[in-house]
């Protein structure tokens, strides 16, 4: 199914013996099951989607988990996903989470457009990553879109979104949010030892020496509960903020 396309539904618990390659239109419903891959191979993917990739879980209880216990890279250039997006993806139910490990490069979703247009569509389910970001968007094409949507579901990680232009060159990026919960998972903030204002971790944007924005590119918010800081004002591509209710520190250019 995952090369040719069609309709899976776990029956069971299962645990993958090698990792899983998306080539063709999928819809994976976990139905409260656990899909689960352990590995201590650095610089890999648990999934990777260059298809269409739908996930579906009516109960909300089913976890697609990876299990990376392999050492840490302190430099990040070699880094783990639970999913690496390069194609179409829409996540509607069910949650995707991957090992805690510190000073390593790991998301539960890596979208990547370096050699295709990177879409990711979260009406739902729940995203968890204890150390870093719940989703990097790898915004590495002048050619390519890379595309975030939030409209509902429930993100948690240290900093939830990370929006990163790795190169010299102008890129395409869009983060659009409408709904949602953002939650860091900042241990002070966690333990209620410091105020979410005091806590150093926040939506952002990073930008490599020479790299610039695409004239189309955007992040646009009109929705959402932030239980996260949320700065934008450094290399960031221009932002719009219509609505939102933001619980943490607040810095975003061109609306105050």
């Amino acid at each position: 199914a995952a090369e040719h396309g069609g309709v899976v539904t776990l029956i069971r618990d299962v645990k993958l013996t090698e990792t899983l390659k998306v080539a063709g239109t999928v819809v994976l419903d976990l139905n409260g099951k656990k899909l689960s891959y352990d590995s201590t191979e650095q610089g890999e993917a648990m999934i990777t989607n260059k298809g269409t990739l739908t996930i579906n879980d009516e109960t909300n209880t089913g976890i697609i988990h990876y299990n990376y216990t392999g050492e840490a890279d302190p430099y990040y250039r070699k880094g783990n996903y639970t999913i690496s997006n390069a194609g179409k993806m829409t996540l509607n139910g069910g949650s995707i989470t991957i090992a805690q490990l510190a000073n390593h490069a790991k998301y539960p979703i890596d979208n990547n457009s370096s050699a295709s247009d990177a879409v990711l569509v979260i009406n739902g389910g729940y995203l968890y990553n204890y150390n870093t970001s719940a989703i990097r968007q790898f915004c590495n094409s002048s050619t390519y879109q890379n595309s975030v949507t939030i409209n509902g579901g429930k993100l948690e990680g240290y900093c939830v979104i990370w929006i990163q232009n790795p190169g010299a060159k102008t890129v395409n990026c869009n983060l659009t949010i409408t709904g949602g919960e953002f939650k860091t998972t900042a241990k002070a903030y966690v333990e209620n030892t410091a105020d979410l204002k005091d806590v150093n971790s926040s939506i952002y944007c990073s930008v490599a020496a020479g790299g610039a924005w695409s004239a189309t590119s955007s992040i646009n918010i009109s929705g959402g509960v932030f239980y996260e800081n949320v700065e934008l004002s450094q290399n960031a591509p221009a932002v719009t903020v219509t609505d939102g209710d933001f619980k943490g520190r607040c810095n975003l250019p061109n609306n105050g």
